[in-house]
């Protein structure tokens, strides 16, 4: 489920960068995500984690989001 998670928010932040940089937006949320597997590998977290800013940032929507995962 992480890998589908991972694909799905590097689809979805496609284009996008970091503010003030030329670095793909997807590396923060995978420092994220980061961050989290220290703490737990719960799957779940995990993607919650990579996805964060996918409804913020993108022209997903929650409810597809939701269909998704």
């Amino acid at each position: 489920m992480f890998e589908k998670a991972v694909i799905y928010a590097t689809n979805a932040h496609n284009g996008q960068t970091r503010k003030g940089t030329n670095l793909p937006f997807i590396i923060h949320p995978m420092e994220v995500a980061a961050i989290v597997a220290a703490m737990t590998l719960d799957q779940d977290m995990l993607c919650a984690a990579v996805l964060h800013d996918v409804v913020e940032d993108t022209n997903v929507t929650f409810k597809q989001l939701e269909e998704v995962f």
